[in-house]
């Protein structure tokens, strides 16, 4: 900036019009108190308008300081006049002070007069002017320190000391540009969005600049906000006026610093920005000794993780922010799309603004390669790193070269994967290395994750990487994949994938990964460690040379061979998956997939078969391709050879009438160009219904298929047609009733899925012609459109019952077990359900009364009723059976089967039952188990109908006797504990009963689970079992086929653990010790109960101290691991510390570990143990015990807050825990910084 001349600015100003010389006034006046601290508030400067104003230009209000002759006094009122004619004295008291009502009034409240004026005038004028207001009449005294004139001279004067004032009045070109212009240069025009960190740095940057003669030093990587943070932290300094940003160095001319050297009241704030460490210090030596009104503020790059301690490190701004900021500048944009760019941008605004700007202007520039192909966007990704210059120079090429994968290892183990790397593109490793550190010592642009380095922002790294591989020819690529290793590999291909859509050179890489000559030639190739992953991230983004090579492998294998290939089977579906996508790739995708779901091998849901069902979803699907595509696929896999094939076929056919309950594994590839956004979906209800024609005419042939798996599979894709065929027009539903009606006579299997779509289908519909009657739609529903609608419902109605009615058939065994599998379930009125359900019982009792005329029809029925499912369907039948055959009929047939089969014993029992409630017959099942028992029946059907019909004595007598002859094992008694039995028991009488189970059985211990449920519900027989409940628990072991083991066990033992709290105690540590962990909670509460009423001593002397007196993995580890659950220190810490010294070898590390490390302030056992016993690997028990434990999350947060607890300890007066806290706390440190670097590394993997 040339030095502007005073007598040239004082020309300057002369020549000012009123308007202007009032702006400077007040500009002039604002700056200068803000440079003094006075607040903006204090001035009031728009006072110079067109309305009379009384003669005040501006005015100070109770100020907190005065500044010299401009703010004299707190108040002081202005007057700026312009213009080169001066005035007299006389003149101006005439018009611009007695004539001004607020200039009188201001001097009468003893304010101060300022009259600023662009002409000159000695210093004796003041007086002139002083002497002449004395002698009017003005009715109140003056003091000669009210009245201040200031000429031309001393305005001059006053606004050299402000350097932007000087260019905002002189007007000339200047490289230096004051704030408000700054703050209008593009790149700082969008909203500035901030969160607690970056408020927190604006804070602490302005405290740094805003002290007087500061120097201020912002260094940080290129393009992550340092310019715009200087900029926001001034727009709220009091410094905002007296701002000069140059943009470079150059633009600080000699002259203009000169300038600033020779002004002592200068008040200049300057911000240089692109400064390097020297140009920093330099500035700083030459600003050292400005006047104390100048600032000096640098920007430039330094991204070291230790910058100088004078320097403030900028390191950009978060995902959060930055996705702010990208959804203020691209309105409409959703939140995932925005966290996605800025994730690309990595805390760098200058890019995450850019490409906001780009995609606002081309919104096809939201596909992330759109965005990097952009070429505007290459631009500023070149100009990114200023001091990096060509492609050719050694930094690029070892920058370029680390980004060709994601992640590359760099130190520790991992250290060969640079070598390799930089080896195999012909660079030496050494000199890259050293390259790519300073690079990311100046820029920070190759942060360390861990063990690996990884260029950021991503788009940079993806923008270099490119442009390197750019340059590869066919030789150099296939070197380069022949030096990498699996892992590497894997990294190198996701790189590759994000950039296909910018490769000038991909024909060159389809060819070398994927071509014939490549890596993937045989089935062998894909199994190979490592090599399917190569497939599977370059599968989207090359999906022909994909779908080729697959071909190559998949398609002249044998399924066997396929199902044999499991190591790559994941991959292969989820490349798969990928290039079902593509409406031109689908077919043949799927035809690859469907071979695969052929042979299949795995059990997931989202495997071969279950994407490949998946994807003829109509809604929902799993690709881009239309319906006549689809269907064509269809059509091939209908005509499989392989009847799994034709089953799959029926299976996605069903999956495309699906209108309800949808849902869909991933979504398309949005990091792939050519991908489509979404699914294929008919637009049209029409298109829609014509879409499911095309489906049902493939359908057809697999009804009559010769195998039953596809008729099955046919007939339910068909059952879950109907609801859409309902819904659709365009003749749906009568080519789905044609379909339909072919099945009548046939196979029931086949029948009953469509017998049960039909069924709910009614169900549906005649809610809908209930909902759609004139009383529940209101006054205003049309009735021409409700009639019509209602006539439309029962015209569907009637057509499938009389549908219903075909399919059925006349045949019994159809008629039969339709009527069986009706429910009322699912109709929402209850009388309506109640008169259903009676209906249904009607229906059945005639079928029932033809089974009993002819016994033989049920024959063909009791394997289907076996396999039936829905139990309470079966049980009614069989009720309704025993309830109308009074000659029992079919009590020979229910025994027969009961002989054979668990369901058909329970059957007769339900059929007696059902009998005697017909009869009302009290004594009928009594004198049914009389002749079970006289006719030689099976125990266990007696056993079932006692049980179920509940307790009298007799019967219990009867049950009694099956357990003393040991007809019955003795766990059958578990069953009793409960109705129709249990609590119904007398108390003595089911002594009787357990003691008869128990004496029989090879395992008494089997009762216990009866013994403890019966005394749950019954607390007054608990003297009763007492004798025999404690041999049962002080004896037996428990096993673990008896019903809930442990827990029956623990219960039983907790009621009578006050008995004998030693001897219980003990079988529990036993149980504990022979079963290990399993429901070790139950017995612990055993432990822990004797604990509390028995004696404490000596429980430890008698039983615990044996368990810890031994060091094992085995069942000592598992007792002692229970003993932690117990509050040892109950026995004092004298006790338990002599009980150490005996044998501290032993003793001391497992009462250690038992005791546990503290839970916050040490106690006096942690004290004694670590004092006396240190040496016997206490402090490495509690150690161990304070890093055990479960966590959810991260584990470096986890690792920290153990850190922060552990420090704690540092201070303690011990110095036994102060020695051990020390060691902890360097342990946890250690793993600190190893966990987190291992949890930076994770984000890289996938």
């Amino acid at each position: 900036m040339a030095l502007v001349e005073p007598i040239f600015l004082g020309q300057i100003i002369q020549l000012l019009d009123a308007k202007a010389f009032v702006e400077l006034g007040n500009n002039l006046l604002i700056e200068s108190a803000a440079t003094h601290g006075i607040p903006r508030s204090y001035l009031a400067t728009n006072l110079h308008i067109n309305e009379p104003d009384g003669g005040i230009d501006a005015r100070c209000v109770n100020v907190p300081a005065v500044i010299g002759r401009l703010i004299p006094r707190p108040n002081s009122d202005y007057q700026f006049k312009a213009g080169n004619s001066a005035k007299s004295a006389k003149e101006i008291v005439t018009a611009d002070i007695v004539e001004k009502p607020r200039v009188l009034e201001g001097l009468r409240q003893g304010h101060a007069f300022v009259y600023v004026a662009s002409w000159e005038r000695g210093d004796k004028f003041e007086d002139d002017l002083f002497k002449e207001l004395v002698d009017r009449s003005l009715g109140f005294a003056v003091d000669r320190e009210q009245i201040v004139f200031i000429s031309n001279h001393q305005v001059v004067s006053l606004v050299m000391a402000i350097p932007a004032l000087v260019a905002r009045t002189v007007h000339i070109d200047v490289n230096l540009v004051e704030l408000g212009r700054w703050a209008s240069f593009k790149p700082m025009t969008n909203p500035y969005q901030s969160d607690e960190a970056v408020l927190a740095q604006l804070n602490e940057l302005r405290a740094r600049i805003e002290v007087a003669r500061s120097i201020t030093r912002i260094v940080g990587a290129p393009g992550n906000g340092k310019t715009r943070l200087v900029l926001e932290t001034l727009k709220g300094s009091a410094l905002s006026g007296v701002v000069l940003y140059a943009q470079q160095v150059d633009h600080l001319s000699p002259s203009f610093v000169s300038y600033l050297e020779h002004m002592p009241d200068v008040q200049c704030t300057v911000v240089v920005d692109e400064v390097s460490d020297n140009e920093a210090e330099l500035l700083s030596e030459r600003f050292s000794a400005m006047p104390e009104g100048v600032r000096l503020v640098t920007i430039g790059f330094n991204a070291a993780s230790r910058p100088r301690a004078s320097a403030l490190q900028v390191g950009g701004l978060s995902r959060q922010v930055l996705t702010a900021t990208i959804r203020t500048i691209v309105p409409g944009i959703d939140e995932e799309r925005a966290r996605s760019i800025a994730s690309e941008c990595h805390q760098s605004p200058k890019l995450a603004v850019l490409f906001a700007q780009l995609i606002n202007e081309d919104p096809t520039l939201l596909n992330p390669q759109r965005l990097l192909a952009d070429g505007e966007v290459q631009n500023a990704l070149d100009r990114y790193l200023p001091g990096l210059s060509a492609p050719t120079s050694p930094g690029w090429l070892a920058l370029s070269t680390t980004a060709l994968l994601m992640r590359l290892g760099w130190t520790e183990e991992a250290d060969f994967e640079a070598n390799d790397l930089f080896t195999a593109l012909g660079l030496d490793p050494t000199t890259a290395r050293r390259e790519v550190e300073m690079l990311h010592e100046q820029y920070g642009i190759a942060p360390l994750a861990g063990r690996f380095r990884y260029v950021s922002p991503a788009i940079l790294a993806d923008h270099l990487a490119a442009k390197n591989l750019n340059s590869w020819t066919r030789k150099r690529l296939e070197d380069v994949l022949g030096a990498l290793t699996p892992t590497m590999s894997d990294s190198f291909a996701r790189r590759i994938r994000r950039l296909a859509s910018v490769l000038s050179n991909r024909k060159i890489v389809e060819e070398v990964i994927l071509g014939d000559q490549g890596p993937f030639r045989s089935l062998a190739d894909l199994e190979s460690e490592g090599r399917v992953t190569l497939l599977r991230h370059l599968a989207g983004a090359f999906p022909e040379a994909a779908l080729v090579a697959l071909r190559r492998i998949i398609g002249d294998t044998s399924l066997a061979d396929l199902a044999a290939a499991t190591k790559s089977r994941r991959d292969t579906v989820w490349a798969l998956e990928e290039l079902l996508w593509p409406a031109e790739a689908f077919e043949r995708a799927a035809d690859l997939l469907f071979k695969l779901a052929l042979a299949e091998n795995e059990k997931f849901s989202n495997n071969a078969s279950g994407l490949w069902v998946e994807s003829f979803q109509t809604m929902l699907g799993h690709t881009a391709a239309d319906a006549a595509t689809r269907n064509k696929v269809l059509r091939k896999a209908a005509i499989s050879t392989e009847p799994r094939g034709r089953e799959l076929a029926a299976q996605a056919i069903g999956s495309a009438f699906k209108m309800g309950h949808i849902s869909r594994s991933g979504m398309p590839p949005s990091d792939v160009q050519g991908m489509p956004s979404r699914e294929w979906q008919p637009s049209t209800y029409k298109e829609w219904s014509e879409t499911l024609l095309l489906y049902l005419d493939t359908l057809g042939p697999l009804l009559t298929d010769p195998d039953s798996g596809v008729r099955e599979a046919a007939a339910i894709a068909l059952g879950n047609g109907l609801d859409a065929a309902l819904r659709l027009p365009a003749g749906l539903f009568e080519r789905w009733l044609e379909l339909t009606r072919s099945l009548i006579g046939r196979e029931y299997s086949q029948r009953e899925h469509l017998l049960t779509s039909v069924g709910w289908a009614q169900s549906r519909l005649e809610v809908a012609l209930t909902e759609g009657e004139p009383d529940a739609k209101g006054a205003d529903a049309d009735p021409v459109a409700l009639a019509a609608n209602q006539s439309f419902i029962r015209d569907r109605l009637g057509l499938l019952k009389k549908l219903e009615e075909e399919l059925v058939g006349d045949d019994f065994s159809s008629q039969f077990r339709w009527a069986a599998s009706e429910t009322s379930w699912g109709i929402p009125d209850y009388a309506a359900r109640e008169e259903a359900e009676n209906r249904i019982v009607a229906r059945l009792e005639i079928f029932a009364d033809r089974v009993l005329k002819k016994p033989q029809l049920l024959e063909a029925e009791w394997e289907w009723l076996l396999e039936e499912k829905a139990w309470g369907k079966v049980v009614r039948w069989i009720e309704i059976l025993g309830r109308i055959d009074k000659e029992f009929v079919l009590e020979t047939v229910f025994r027969q089967r009961a002989e054979t089969s668990s369901s058909a014993t329970m059957w007769l029992s339900l059929y007696y039952l059902a009998r005697a409630r017909a009869a009302q017959d009290p004594l009928f099942v009594d004198e049914r188990l009389s002749h079970l028992r006289a006719s030689g029946a099976p125990p266990l059907q007696i056993f079932d109908l006692l049980f179920r019909v509940g307790y009298n004595s007799e019967r219990l007598k009867l049950m009694r006797s099956l357990f003393e002859s040991g007809e019955l094992p003795s766990g059958f008694i578990n069953q009793l504990a409960y109705n129709p039995w249990g609590p119904n028991i007398p108390p003595l009488e089911a002594v009787q009963l357990a003691k008869a189970a128990a004496t029989s059985a090879d395992q008494p211990g089997a009762v216990i689970p009866f013994i403890s449920n019966y005394l749950f519900q019954t607390k007054t027989a608990v003297p009763l079992f007492r004798e025999l409940a404690l041999s049962l628990l002080l004896v037996q072991e428990v096993k673990p086929e008896v019903e809930d083991p442990i827990f029956n066990w623990s219960r039983l033992a907790i009621t009578y653990v006050e008995e004998a709290p030693i001897p219980i105690a003990r079988a529990a540590v036993l149980q504990i010790a022979n079963h290990g962990l399993r429901h070790e909670d139950d017995l612990i509460d055993v432990i822990q109960r004797a604990w509390e009423v028995g004696d404490k001593e000596s429980l430890f002397s008698e039983l615990f101290a044996e368990w810890l007196s031994t060091q094992d993995f085995g069942s000592s580890w598992y007792v002692q691991k229970a003993l932690r659950q117990l509050p040892l220190s109950d026995l004092g810490t004298e006790f338990l510390l002599e009980w150490v010294a005996i044998d501290p070898e032993t003793r001391a590390r497992v009462l250690a570990d038992v005791i546990g490390a503290p839970g916050g302030r040490p106690t006096a056992l942690h004290t004694g143990l670590l004092e006396r016993f240190g040496a016997y690997g206490v402090g490495s028990a509690f150690s161990s015990s304070y890093m055990s434990g479960m966590f959810m999350g991260s584990f470096a947060e986890w690792t920290r807050s153990r850190l922060e607890t552990a420090r704690l300890w540092l201070d303690d007066e011990s110095a036994a825990i102060s020695d051990w806290a020390l060691g902890l706390v360097r342990s946890l440190e250690e793993q600190l910084t190893s966990s987190e670097r291992r949890e930076e590394e994770e984000r890289f993997r996938y």
